[in-house]
This record gives structure tokens, C-alpha cells and sequence, in this order.
């Protein structure tokens, strides 16, 4: 795998991981709010 390769695929996980963090953190404030 060639340098680029790798940044690419790094980039995906993290975009991945932050958007469960994101809909978690909304479902999270959805129920405190009600």
C-alpha cells in the first residue's frame, strides 16, 4: 500500500467513527431534552 492509499483509508475510519459520534451525541441530547 502506497502512502496515499493509506491516508485515504485513515480518512474514511475517522469520518465513520465521527459520525456515529455525532448521531450519538444527538440521540443523547434528544433524550435529555424530553
Amino acid at each position: 500500500m502506497n502512502d496515499k492509499k493509506i491516508a485515504n483509508v485513515s480518512f474514511h475510519i475517522v469520518g465513520v467513527a465521527f459520525q456515529e459520534f455525532v448521531m450519538k451525541t444527538s440521540v443523547f441530547k434528544r433524550k435529555n431534552i424530553q
